[in-house]
């Protein structure tokens, strides 16, 4: 479970960690964070960082000592994505409002 709130987004790093150390490592940076709840589901998270902020590796040591490692490869920001794939279709019943030119889906 935690390293799923990591790769979606779902943390909050100056709420969820009290300590973060770094140090430069083969043309990298790694970072590992500290929890900030003693009952945290693990004991540190360690980025490894490149040289463009890019996230390359993300390791979470878990309260038994066990480490999950991630790796990540080809990034890419901001891909063009067919216009096709968002095509809204509401609900059965649904009602559509207008609002400052734009269709709002209304539940």
């Amino acid at each position: 479970r935690p390293p799923l709130a990591f790769l979606i987004g779902r943390v909050d790093l100056r709420r969820d960690f009290r300590e973060f150390r770094s140090r430069p490592e083969g043309g990298f940076l790694r970072i590992t964070a500290l929890p900030r709840n003693e009952r945290a589901p693990f004991r540190s998270v360690t980025f490894q960082v490149g040289e463009n902020f890019e996230i390359l590796r993300l390791d979470v040591e878990g309260e038994d000592g066990s480490t999950m490692s991630f790796r990540f490869s080809e990034e890419r920001v901001n891909p063009p994505l067919a216009r096709d794939l968002f095509r809204f279709e509401p609900p059965p019943g649904a009602e559509l409002v207008e609002v400052r030119g734009q269709l709002q889906f209304v539940e």
